[in-house]
């Protein structure tokens, strides 16, 4: 087995010195966080969902990130693990409730959609993804995506960075039922994928909830992206720059071993 530590994956952090690497059946990506970084796109479009909605409604800055919060805690709340926890229409559709509006539609979808565009214009994948994607896809290695959050946004957001027809298969916990951490999206992808417990999979992510894909997976190897995000609990080697995983898999590199 290649140790993490040898020649030109010198920069792929060692999490659990135990494990060697080892060729993976597939590679299975987060999405948010993972492929592209999320806080820019998030805190550029909700500043703008704040400056527009401070201007109809008349609400101070302060009271309108008072407001979202409660919003977000009461709709995480009521749904649980759901997909649509995550749903900035409800979370909107809940300020406004809040405020005193009552639930105003046009205006909740007004914000949702201006949210969502702005986000989308400022996604950009990070460096060196679409080459490792690439990289996968000559070596015939399948490649899924397990996300949590509902279909049609993710599916936005892999075609607005343009890496939707790279992925064999995609997962989101709207159609597995719940989120990831719940285990159904692991389980849902199996199925599609048709993989025993015994294959070896890479789990690349920024959460400890994709670790949990060792629950479903025993052999699965984690890989924290760092990028943009720290190391978390459960990963088995961390990368800060997806050319360090291109290196890794080049033909140039040590070879990787089952």
């Amino acid at each position: 087995m290649l140790k993490p530590e040898e020649g030109n994956v010198l920069k792929l952090k060692s999490l659990n010195p135990t494990i060697g690497l080892k060729m993976p059946k597939a590679v299975v990506f987060d999405l948010d966080n993972t492929l592209y970084p999320y806080e820019k796109a998030h805190q550029t479009a909700i500043a703008a969902v704040c400056d527009t909605c401070c201007h109809q409604v008349g609400l101070s800055k302060a009271a309108f990130w008072d407001y979202l919060q409660a919003a977000k805690d009461q709709i995480k709340c009521q749904l649980g693990t759901q997909a649509s926890s995550h749903s900035r229409l409800l979370y909107f559709q809940r300020l406004l409730e809040l405020v005193g509006l009552k639930s105003q539609p046009e205006m909740a979808l007004q914000l949702e959609g201006l949210y969502w565009q702005v986000y989308i214009q400022h996604m950009t994948l990070f460096d060196g993804v679409e080459l490792f994607l690439q990289q996968m896809r000559h070596r015939n290695i399948p490649l899924a995506c397990v996300t949590d959050l509902t279909a049609q946004i993710q599916m936005r957001k892999l075609m607005a960075l343009e890496c939707d027809r790279a992925f064999d298969w995609l997962v989101t916990s709207e159609e597995a039922g719940s989120d990831k951490k719940d285990l159904k999206p692991f389980y849902c992808l199996g199925e599609k994928l048709r993989l025993s417990t015994s294959d070896t999979l890479w789990m690349i992510g920024d959460s400890p909830v994709d670790a949990l894909i060792k629950s479903v997976f025993p052999q699965a190897q984690v890989f924290a992206c760092t990028i943009s995000a720290p190391i978390f609990k459960g990963a088995d080697f961390a990368f800060d720059d997806y050319h360090v995983l291109q290196a890794l898999m080049s033909e140039q590199s040590s070879s990787i071993t089952v």
